[in-house]
């Protein structure tokens, strides 16, 4: 778009006094040409800063531009920030604040309109936030305990839903940053966190409708490999599955060994691909 008439599609929340009541809530295209929307923008967040002051006896209004997570009041590990500042980190600030004030997770994250939890299979109408991540006032206390926010988030058994599933645990490591199958991300094939196939989003679906033309997590070996049993007529798969210590695969469903020599394989099955 020229720069003139760039436009950007954000969201409004309108509430009252305190206590923070939501109101309204309205899609709304921010852009140049659109004064009115900008200066109701203004006051809105005027009025935030006013409500910190009132509660808090800061005086953000006379100090604007401010940021919130500036590193002394509140960090943000999101930032790049490590430890929390003097009053903590502004996650917990944030959620532990609005638990008792009628707000949503989709009031911030990032919308009513623009949702970002997606996936089919883990979302609901109001995004079901919280049966991974916890109410407002879990998040909240969670990080008072101790959990540092945006490095410590929940995994794929946090709500013991994938329980005994094998390699679902990725511990302390983030789901997005997770490995298995020898080194591939989680991501790779089952998608991004908030988006795992089949999302509602027709573009997030691109990649399985390309290679395997089914809406489902890559499953099919040939995605990637020539066959089921990997490349070089099956000596990838029996270096990685072979022997008596290889890694778990199917074979183990009924046989303790998967002979390392190919030659010795009973079975002349190969998975098709979906």
């Amino acid at each position: 778009m020229q720069a003139g008439n760039r436009e950007e599609v954000g969201e409004t929340h309108c509430s009252d006094r305190l206590p923070l009541r939501i109101v309204e809530r309205r899609a709304v295209l921010v852009g140049h040409e659109q004064p009115d929307v900008l200066e109701a923008a203004r006051e809105q967040v005027g009025d935030v800063l006013a409500k910190h002051d009132q509660l808090h006896g800061t005086s953000l209004v006379t100090s604007t531009p401010v940021l919130c997570a500036n590193g002394t009041c509140h960090t943000s590990p999101a930032l790049g920030q490590s430890g929390a500042g003097s009053d903590g980190y502004l996650s917990a600030a944030i959620h532990g604040a609005h638990a008792d004030r009628n707000a949503a997770c989709m009031d911030c994250h990032p919308g009513t309109i623009t949702r970002c939890s997606r996936s089919v299979a883990h979302t609901t109408a109001d995004g079901n936030c919280t049966t991974c991540h916890g109410s407002l006032a879990q998040v909240a206390s969670s990080i008072d305990a101790g959990r540092v926010p945006w490095v410590t988030e929940p995994t794929c058994q946090s709500a013991s839903c994938h329980v005994g599933v094998d390699e679902v645990a990725t511990q302390t490591t983030l789901y997005r940053n997770a490995t298995g199958h020898q080194g591939i991300r989680c991501p790779v094939c089952h998608d991004s966190p908030h988006a795992m196939y089949p999302s509602r989003e027709a573009s997030d679906n691109y990649q399985p409708v390309q290679y395997q033309t089914t809406v489902t997590t890559i499953g099919s070996c040939a995605v990637c490999h020539s066959g089921s049993r990997g490349a070089g007529g099956g000596q990838e798969f029996a270096g990685t599955h072979g022997g008596t210590n290889g890694e778990p695969n199917a074979c183990r469903v009924c046989h303790t060994v998967v002979p390392t020599n190919t030659a010795d394989w009973p079975h002349a099955y190969t998975w098709q691909n979906r």
